[in-house]
Parts: structure tokens; sequence; C-alpha cells
């Protein structure tokens, strides 16, 4: 009896060794692969601002252009080797088309390590020779030899200047048909990317647009340390900035009801983490699974952020949903039902059904 104890006691304890290892394998490797030495940050509220007519005349189609500009700060957690981060991408999406840029700023930069213009000089030089060579019998004991020869050369030069050789400091461009655009900022001569740079967008939106939801993504990318160095990611983040128009104060409340209703999310989600993780893997077999990548866990580990940014609730009626703990539940409810709310002030309001079988018979007859 003793003996088929102390066998089971072995088994649990090579069980427990194997699940450490394995956890702590995992989590070396995850923190590896986690981008997190550079960080950035955009702000949760921005304000936009109606741009005059006459300037947004060439823009508009039928709504009106807003002016929004959203500064952005990079954060080097750690010190990098240098030139190892090389650029940085900023992306700025309106995800529900409610947006349509037509102009942005920065735009696409260069620089030169050349001041001024390259002097550029070419020289030809043409050479032509005639010789003669006259031989005398000898008279005497003596030989006499007579030579003659005449060279001419001809040198042409010209010189002119030409334009030193620029390289990238910064790109920029559209996304989505037009629903974003991205800002590539790239290291430069002086491999500087850290500190806050501002990047604005010219978007059109309908004449009923009071306010929407930025999508903003920032990613950092450079190569790794040592010998054979290869592409890495050094830094991730997505955001949502709340947009209102400037001046309406109805669709500023809304934005700030919105951004303290994500931070509750996000600060009920943090102090939550361990239950949701005892949840995810309830027994010691779904960790030892868990471990060797063989059972997923009933919670994503990246619940959080398919909750925050999803194009919709996908945990609505979700049977990892139940897992949560309650008020972790409540939370996410009520933060979807804060966001289409919000959103309410993007979408313009529905012609009637009438309208719209009127306007599709106009068209189909076109």
């Amino acid at each position: 009896m003793n003996r088929n104890h102390f066998a089971i006691a072995s088994i649990s304890c090579w069980i427990w060794i194997v699940v450490v290892c394995a956890s702590a394998n995992k989590l070396q490797a995850n923190e590896l692969q986690t981008s997190d030495r550079v960080q950035f940050d955009a702000p949760a509220l921005a304000a936009a601002h109606v741009v005059k007519p006459e300037v947004a005349q060439e823009y508009l189609a039928t709504g009106r252009c807003v002016r929004i500009k959203l500064p952005v700060s990079v954060f080097q957690r750690s010190n990098l080797a240098d030139g190892q981060l090389q650029y940085i991408v900023i992306r700025v999406v309106s995800p529900y088309h409610t947006m349509r840029v037509v102009d942005f700023s920065p735009r696409t930069q260069t620089y030169t390590t050349v001041e001024g213009h390259v002097a550029v000089r070419t020289s030809l030089e043409d050479k032509n020779q005639l010789g003669a060579k006259a031989a005398f019998p000898p008279t005497s004991a003596g030989q006499l030899s007579v030579d003659a020869s005449n060279q001419q050369a001809i040198r042409q030069e010209e010189s002119f200047n030409r334009l030193p050789e620029t390289k990238l400091l910064s790109s920029s461009g559209t996304l989505m048909r037009g629903s974003g655009a991205f800002f590539k900022f790239l290291a430069g001569p002086h491999a500087v990317l850290e500190g806050s740079r501002e990047v604005a967008i010219l978007a059109e939106v309908s004449p009923a647009w009071r306010g929407d939801l930025l999508h903003v993504s920032v990613q950092a990318l450079g190569t790794s340390a040592g010998q054979h160095a290869s592409p890495v990611q050094l830094g991730y983040e997505q955001m949502w900035t709340a947009v209102h128009l400037a001046g309406d104060v109805h669709a500023a409340s809304a934005a700030r009801r919105y951004v303290s209703t994500e931070r509750s999310l996000r600060q009920l989600a943090g102090e939550q983490h361990k239950r949701v993780v005892e949840k995810a893997l309830p027994t010691v077999f779904h960790k030892l699974g868990a471990a060797l990548d063989i059972v997923e866990p009933k919670v994503s580990g990246d619940y959080l952020v398919e909750v925050l940014f999803s194009g919709r609730n996908k945990f609505r009626d979700h049977p990892e949903m139940n897992r949560l703990p309650m008020d972790l539940q409540v939370a996410i409810q009520d933060y979807w039902q804060m966001r289409s709310e919000f959103m309410t002030l993007a979408q313009p309001p529905r012609a009637p059904a009438a309208a719209a079988r009127n306007t599709s018979r106009d068209i189909s007859a076109l």
C-alpha cells in the first residue's frame, strides 16, 4: 500500500515538474516574443474642427470636412543598440467607414547628408601620333638611324552640378479605400524616434456626423541584436480615440462617457486577471495540456483585446463569456452598450423605406 502511494506521489511529482518546466519555457518564449521594449500612447479624446467651406471645397462630395490632430508618443523602455530601432508605423483608421480621409499630414519627406549640390567633372583625352623612321646603309663601320615623330593631344572637360542622393525620412498615404491613413517614420541620420510627433487627417463626414471612434495602432520595427540580424517587432499597441465635433457639448460628454467606460473595463480586467486564469485552466490536467500546447484554455488569453477591438460583440451569448467572473461579464456588456450608443453620433439618420425604394428605382433606371 505504501509502495502504491509512493508511486502515485512520484508520478504526481513528475507531472508537476513537467508542468512547471513547460510553463517556464512557454513563459520565457512569450517574454522573448513580447513587444514591450518600445511603448506608445495616443490621446483618448480628440476634437474634430470643421474646415471652412472655401478651403474644403476641392475635397467635398456630399458632406463636410473636419480636421483631427493626434499627438502620438514613443517611449523606449530599454537601451537598444545603435540602428536597431529602424522605423515606426502609425495607422489611423475609421473601422466603420464613417469617415473618408481626403488629406493627411505630414507628407512623405526625404533627407540627404550632402549640403548643396554635387559637382561632377568629366574629361576626355584624344591622342594622335605620327612617326617616321629612316635607316641609311653604313658608309663605314658605323650605322645611322633617324626617328621622327609628331604627337597631338586634345582634352575636353565638362562640369555640372547634380542633386545629391536622397533617402526616405517619412512616408504617408491612405488605407482601406480612404477610410484611414498611415504614417511611417524612419530613424534618419540621427537615429532618433523617441518622443512625440503629431499626425493629422482631413476627413469628409456626413452632414449629421457629430462623433466617431478612430482605431489608432502603432508598431515599432527593427533588427535583432547579434551577428545575424533579422527583422523583429519591438513594440505594438492599439488604442481607441473617441472623436467629437468641436463645440458640440453633448457629443463631447458622450465621448467622455465612452472613455470612462473603457477605462473601467480595463481596470476591472486587470484586477480579475488571476481569477480569469483560474477559470481558463481549472484543473491540473488543463494546466498540463496548455503547457504542452495540447489543450486550449477555456478563456482565451487575449479575450480583452477581442472585447475592445472586435467589430461586433463576439461575447454575447458565447460559452466563453459564462466562464468570466460575473462583474466582468456585466462590465463587458456595459462597454458594448456604451460603444453602440456613442457610434450613433457617426451614423447618418436612415431614410424611410419608401424613399429608399424610390431611390433604388431611380438608380436602376440610369
